[in-house]
Parts: C-alpha cells; sequence; structure tokens
C-alpha cells in the first residue's frame, strides 16, 4: 500500500539533497575562480619583485612559500640559459610567451606567469592542484553547515507532513466511529480546503443511503 507521507517526503528530501550537491558545486566553482584570481596576482607581484633582483641571491632568500603552497622562481638569459631557480628539486618547463599560461609537469599542471625584463626571462610558477585544493576547503567549509542542518530540516519537513495529514484521520475516525444506521451528514465546517470535496462526497453518499 502506498503512503501519502513517504510519497511527500521522498520528492521533498531527494530535493533537498539534489540542492546541496548543486550548491556545493557551484561553491567549489566560485571558489577555484576567486582562488586562481588571488593566486594569479600572487604570481604577477612576485614576478615583479623579482625582477632586476641581483642572480647572486641564493636559492631560498626569496619568499616563494612553503612545502604545502610552493612556489618555483626560474630565470633565463638572453641565451636561454637557466641561470637562477628557488628550488633545485622542481623545473618548470620555460616559457617564452609574456603572461599566463599553464603548462604539463611530473607533478601536474601548474600556472606559470612569465615576464621579459630586458635581457632575462623570469618565470614563477605555481601548481594548479593547490587551487582546487583551497577551492574545495572553502566550498566545504561553506556546506558544512547546510550538512549538518539537513537531517533537522528532513525531521521538520516528516512532522509537517504529519500534522498536514492530521484532518484526514480525523476524518477517518468521525466515520470509522458511526454506526450503520447513523447517516447524518458529517459537519461541513472546519475542514482543510483540500479535504472539503472529500466531505462533501461523503456527505452525498450518506444522503443517498439515507433516502433509501
Amino acid at each position: 500500500m502506498r503512503s501519502i507521507r513517504r510519497a511527500l517526503l521522498l520528492p521533498l528530501a531527494g530535493g533537498l539533497a539534489v540542492a546541496l550537491v548543486v550548491a556545493t558545486w557551484a561553491t567549489y566553482l566560485r571558489a577555484r575562480d576567486e582562488a586562481s584570481a588571488m593566486f594569479d596576482v600572487q604570481l604577477s607581484q612576485l614576478a615583479s619583485s623579482v625582477t632586476g633582483m641581483p642572480l647572486s641571491v641564493p636559492p631560498g632568500s626569496i619568499a616563494t612559500g612553503s612545502g604545502s603552497a610552493p612556489l618555483v622562481v626560474q630565470v633565463w638569459n638572453r641565451d636561454g640559459v637557466q641561470v637562477y631557480r628557488s628550488q633545485g628539486t622542481r623545473e618548470v618547463p620555460a616559457q617564452r610567451s609574456p603572461g599566463f599560461s599553464t603548462v604539463q609537469t611530473r607533478e601536474g599542471p601548474w600556472r606559470v606567469f612569465s615576464v621579459l625584463t630586458g635581457s632575462e626571462l623570469v618565470q614563477v610558477a605555481q601548481p594548479l592542484a593547490l587551487r582546487d585544493q583551497l577551492a574545495a576547503s572553502l566550498a566545504l567549509s561553506t556546506i558544512v553547515p547546510w550538512l549538518v542542518a539537513a537531517p533537522m530540516i528532513a525531521l521538520l519537513l516528516w512532522f509537517a507532513i504529519a500534522r498536514a495529514l492530521k484532518p484526514l484521520e480525523r476524518l477517518a475516525a468521525a466515520v470509522g466511529r458511526r454506526s450503520p444506521n447513523e447517516l447524518a451528514p458529517l459537519p461541513a465546517e472546519g475542514w482543510p480546503r483540500e479535504i472539503t470535496p472529500l466531505v462533501g462526497a461523503l456527505n452525498g453518499l450518506l444522503s443517498r443511503l439515507d433516502g433509501t
């Protein structure tokens, strides 16, 4: 036997779940775009700060981030010889075209900003995975309160549906209490608008039975 309560609750709960998934994905995409814009500014600012710096600066003296947020600074001279690299264990392919680009490395895709300054090519690079991790963290922190509230919302929906179905239970009880010979009409007032046609149909049936 089909349940009206279940027929109402399942679509509502399913819609809530779909809305949470869509909201999470939309939040992730927005956070990723914002993180990309922020990190692009960081790359360009770092490249500007490195431009003109003496190449005798020892590796590690440039603020290139921590191990969890690696940044690679590389400098080439006009002959294409690399004269500086901030991290000896990481090397990103040289991008001769000024501006932003995305390159593939053994560690995955990296975002690169290149700038030509006189006889030097300065390049600052950062892994795209870092941006994805930040976006996922921001999306998760935004959606967690909704995930916590979802069971409470489902419980409220359950009680709201149960309360909405009370008039049907009251009508069923009113009909069930009657004896076979009690054919007086049911009260026409005090019922929800959706149940009024059913009460009218029952009263019509009782009236026809009373006239036989």
